[in-house]
């Protein structure tokens, strides 16, 4: 890990964007990997994730990031977002997992969904720079 801001600290950046994720951190994968982080405990409706997701394909001017990643409580509900943006014009890379693979075998090890794909295709944050290059 070679950083990990959640919501709370964004102030001190003089964060000033619309839209505030959950979390903001950079991996080693092997290179360094930015991520905007959306823990999503199904409390958001499908339309709001999609009118985020939207907003983060815009950009966030000062913080370039390689992709958003979603990470949900339960299989059902990353496969319920996941086939509601499958037809959204989300210009962002969108991975997807759930909250107990990623405690289970660690962040670097799951398989994470493509969530944009109209396949079940899948990647792990060490391949994602190679594919985003």
């Amino acid at each position: 890990m070679a950083y990990f801001f959640s919501f709370w600290e964004f102030p001190q950046f003089h964060w000033d964007h619309a839209v505030i994720p959950d979390a903001l951190f950079a991996l080693k994968c092997p290179e360094r990997c930015t991520f905007v982080m959306e823990y999503d405990r199904g409390n958001e409706t499908r339309e709001q994730l999609s009118r985020k997701f939207l907003a983060y394909g815009a950009g966030l001017s000062s913080f370039l990031f390689d992709a958003v990643m979603l990470v949900t409580d339960t299989p059902e509900r990353l496969e319920t977002v996941r086939h509601h943006l499958r037809h959204r014009l989300v210009s962002v890379r969108l991975l997807g997992a759930t909250l107990s693979a990623i405690k289970t075998i660690g962040v670097h090890a799951v398989e994470f969904q493509d969530i944009r794909a109209t396949s079940e295709r899948t990647t792990l944050l060490a391949e994602l720079r190679e594919s985003i290059s």
